[in-house]
Parts: structure tokens; sequence; C-alpha cells
């Protein structure tokens, strides 16, 4: 083992204060790296070679979508690549696609997805984007971005040009959003940076090292509305998000007014983070400031990262998490309702010294030990080398590593460190970026996948011991053929109540289950579940039966066990 592998592990345990083979209280098991037996061989290829140019360490993520709907998780890894000229185009890495054959086997079928491409790859969002039926895929690239149609076999055509994508702007994050509802998935684009080749910077000793966001002009972010005919319109300037210059990394859509219109909250690189609230007009206004979510509590813009969205505090509204750089929190803003969010991360234990020397990326809150709280996982990695250490070749991306962290959610909001009791997770010495959550196996618990910066992705099967049962939903609209994104679902079950939204598009450059997770605790049984639709139509499903994937389907008001 070498000297940083060593170090991460020390900080690992410094950061919990517990040994890596004891159990945290009610976190009995493990999160197991299933990589290899699983059939998951990639290994990401940064491009980088001693230019340090910026988009080598920003990383890629990952997509956890069924792509072929045969009822299971399949993956998407995005790749970068070469990109001084010393390789020709048909030596550059390309992205992979891994078809789940069943019981957890995924196949390599990158060469007949149709999805192996060579851009500079940043994320990825799954959508279906022309109600057939299907998932489809949204690429954003450092170049242009790319969107995939998906052929209704798992097969995937390449329909940018035809369908009036055009991004040349540097893409990060994506998701889908039916802004207008009018029944057709739209695509928002968090654009980064606009890169001026000729800043070069150094680290204090002198030597080359990557620069930050502020040696850089924001770019503008991007919005494409689905003309419903397999086109888009490009309508950022139109719609106001085009007129505001911010360093986008990471995106989230969701109803943060209770309007019944899908908002947009993005976190911004070092600028103030972003809350364009829907107008109901085609419109956007950022409500960043006055709704409490674009700074900290002590009025400070932070290097916004990955966003989390979950019921932490109980409150039945989604609170949000911001990853952020060393030196500053992982922030926790609770909702509030209609007077806003609040910044609790002191309350949530999230601003201990010991956890400020961290740089999060890929972020999510799951129910991973099924008690009925919203637990948290992080993907760290730093982006200036480590103090002291200098490495290039095969071990480059070593300066850069950090521990991953876990922490248990202890309900109201609160969270408690229990990193250290899995080691598999959060001891490995890599530079973790795009962090995705599904259920991969159909066991009714939340595993993940983390892919690192020049390193190689891992795949975490959830192994914790249960503390209760658990309820995952698929929300259907037969009329649009397709899972309705921001619709929102409040399960009531003897005097309790719990809230989520349908939201796949979060934590960074990643997409996820589109599924709806409820770990349960100690209910037996469910009451009945309400459905707000977007659209705003409202319906109680009943018989409804814990441990089981259920299919709530428009019109019905019964759910069906999902095939």
């Amino acid at each position: 083992m070498n000297k940083l592998s060593l170090l991460a592990i020390l900080l690992t345990l410094i950061a919990c204060g517990k040994s890596p083979e004891k159990p945290a209280d009610g976190f009995g098991g493990e999160l197991k790296d299933i990589s290899a037996q699983a059939g998951i061989s990639f290994h990401h290829d940064a491009g980088e070679n001693g230019s340090y140019f910026i988009p080598e360490q920003v990383g890629s993520g990952v997509a956890l979508f069924d792509a072929d709907n045969d009822g299971d998780i399949d993956i998407y890894l995005v790749n970068a690549r070469s990109h001084d000229g010393s390789q020709p185009p048909g030596q550059w890495s390309r992205n992979q696609f891994f078809r789940q054959e069943g019981e957890g086997r995924f196949v390599n079928a990158t060469a007949e997805s149709g999805l192996g491409d060579q851009g500079f790859g940043m994320g990825a969002a799954a959508g279906d984007y022309d109600n057939d039926g299907d998932l489809d895929l949204y690429l954003t690239n450092y170049d242009e971005d790319q969107l995939f149609q998906n052929q209704g076999d798992g097969t995937f055509r390449n329909v940018t040009t035809e369908a009036g994508i055009r991004n040349p702007r540097w893409g990060c994050s994506a998701t889908f959003i039916d802004y207008d509802r009018d029944g057709f998935l739209d695509i928002f684009v968090a654009n980064y940076l606009q890169i001026d080749s000729t800043i070069t910077c150094t680290d204090r000793s002198g030597r080359p090292e990557y620069c930050g966001p502020d040696f850089q002009p924001a770019a503008p972010d991007v919005l494409f509305r689905n003309n419903g005919d397999g086109t888009f319109s490009d309508v950022s300037f139109a719609s106001r998000i085009g007129l505001t210059e911010r360093r986008g990394l990471g995106v989230v859509a969701a109803d943060f007014n209770f309007d019944g219109y899908p908002d947009l909250y993005v976190a911004n690189d070092g600028d103030e983070n972003t809350l364009w609230i829907n107008r109901k007009d085609g419109s956007f206004v950022d409500q960043g400031l006055p709704m409490g979510v674009a700074v900290n509590r002590l009025g400070a813009r932070e290097a916004g990262m990955g966003i989390a969205i979950g019921d932490v505090s109980g409150r039945l509204t989604q609170d949000i998490l911001v990853t952020h750089l060393e030196g500053e929190s992982n922030t926790l803003y609770l909702n509030q309702g209609l007077m806003g969010f609040e910044d609790a991360s002191q309350k949530a234990d999230l601003e201990r010294m010991e956890l400020l020397s961290y740089t999060g990326f890929g972020v999510g809150l799951a129910d991973l030990n099924l008690d009925a709280n919203l637990d948290l996982v992080i993907g760290n990695g730093r982006v200036k080398r480590l103090p002291g250490v200098y490495e290039t070749g095969e071990k480059f991306w070593s300066g850069y590593a950090e521990p991953n962290l876990v922490f248990e959610g202890l309900g109201g909001g609160r969270f408690r460190n229990v990193s250290a009791a899995f080691p598999e997770y959060s001891a490995p010495v890599e530079t973790s970026r795009g962090l995705a959550f599904a259920d991969i196996d159909n066991d009714g618990d939340i595993d993940f996948l983390v892919s690192n910066c020049g390193g190689p992705a891992r795949l975490y099967r959830n192994d914790l011991q249960r503390k209760g049962n658990w309820v995952m939903l698929t929300l259907y609209d037969p009329a649009l053929k397709r899972v309705v994104n921001n619709s929102r679902v409040l399960l009531s079950a003897g005097g309790k109540k719990m809230s989520a939204e349908v939201i796949p598009g979060y934590s960074y450059l990643s997409s996820n289950d589109h599924r709806v997770h409820f770990g349960l605790g100690e209910i037996q049984s469910i009451d009945k579940i309400t459905v707000t639709w977007l659209g705003g139509a409202v319906e109680d499903f009943t018989e409804l039966a814990v441990n089981r994937h259920l299919t709530l389907e428009k019109g019905k008001g019964k759910a069906v066990e999902t095939p």
C-alpha cells in the first residue's frame, strides 16, 4: 500500500472516529464493490498530457437507466479522450454501455448500442423525449453535445443534427424537464466555462497546475424546447436563462415553489447558485438570493459541484444539499415552504472541521438501510494537488485522490459520519466525480456507481442490514407512454406521511433511477399514496403492498406490481 493510500484511510478514520472493522450503529453490513463480478470493466481516460487542460480534471459522469425496457438497470459510462492531436480520431477513447443480462451480470454492448461516442465526454441525462415508451439519452461534451434516440430495443441512433440540438459551449450536467407542461420533455444544460487556452497556472511551488474557474469567463446555460415533432428549439434567451453567465456544474429540476410547474436549481462554481423559478409563460426568473439558496448562511459564494435532493427534514418538502470545494462545507438547505430555504449545515453536523478537508462532487440522498431516514453518500476528489505530492504518468491522479464519505441520516435534517464502517467505498485512493443511484438488482434497496477521473468505475451493491420495509414506485402516464418527471408523491401509513418527487436528474454529471424509492422503517402496510401529476391532476392509489416494485398508472387509482 502506498503512502497516499495510508493517508486516505487515516483521514477517513479521523473524520469518523471509528475503526473500519467496527460497524456503525444501525449500519451493519457492507457497501460491496461488485464491479469485477458484475462484469464492469471501465477505466476513465481523462486525456491528461501535461498541458493541464481544465476539462481533464472535471471528470465524467454516468447514467443508470433501463435502456432496453426489460425491467433492469443498464449502465452508461461517459469517457473523455486525447485532445492534443497526438492520437488520430480512430484511437480516441469511447463512452461505454453495459447492458444488464439479469442477476446483476453485465455485458459490454457498446458496439451494438450505438452509444460509443468519442467526444470529450462530460455528463449524461436519460429521458423519453419522443414519448414512445423508451428512454433516450442526452450527452454533454466539452465540444458538441449529442442526442441519442432509443430505437426501442436498447440500440440508439444519433439524431443531434436532425433534432436541432447545438450546444457549442462546454456542457456539464443536463436534465430533462417539461417546463411548459405540454407533455414533451425539454432539455436544460448547465454550461461551465469559456476556456482561454493562453492562460496557464501554477501551484505555490511554481509547478504546472489546473487553473481555477476564476481564471476563465463563465458560459450561459442553455434550454432547448421540445417542439413535439422530434425537433428542439433553443429558447435560452426567450426564457431569460441565457441572459445570465455563471459557471454551472450541477443541476436539478423540481417544483420548489409548489405552483405545479417545475423549476431549475443550478450549482455554480464560485458564483451564486441560481434558482430559476418557472413563471408559467415560458420564462424564468432567478430567485436564488431571496429564497436563500444562492449563498451560504454567511453570505459567501461557494464552489458548487453536485446536488442531492430529498426530504431530510420530514416536512414533506424537497431539501437541497450541494457539494463544495475543500475548505467549504457541503451545504444543506432545508426547505421552509413558501419562505424559502435555511442553510442548516451546522445543525446537520456537516461543518465539522475534519470534513472541510474534502472536495465533494457526486452526491445523493437515499435510504440505504430502510429505516425511513435519508442517508447521504458523497464522492470526493481534489482539484488542486495534495501538498507534497507530484505524480506523473499512471499515478498522475493520485495527487488529487481522496476517500469518499457516507453519512447516516438521523432524521430531522441531521447526519452522522459513518464512513469508516464502509472501507470498500471510503478507503480507495481515487479522484471521484460522477455518482449515480438505482436499485441495480431489484431487491428493494438503493445501490450506486461512482466514476473516477483517470481511474476505474466502481459499482457498489447495497448489502446493509435492513431496518425496515420498502416500496419502489414507477409513476406512468399511458397517454404519454412514459414516467412523468416532477410528479409528487405523498405516502400515508399509520398516521405517518412521507414525500418524494420523480427526479432522475441530480448528483454531478449523472442520471439516476426513474423510480421513486421509500424506506419505510417499521411501517407494515400503506394506507394510500396520493400522486400530484405534473399538470395538476391529483389521484389516490390504494391496495398497496410493501416490499414491492409497484407501477402507479395515471387514471387507474390502483397500483399493480411491476413485472
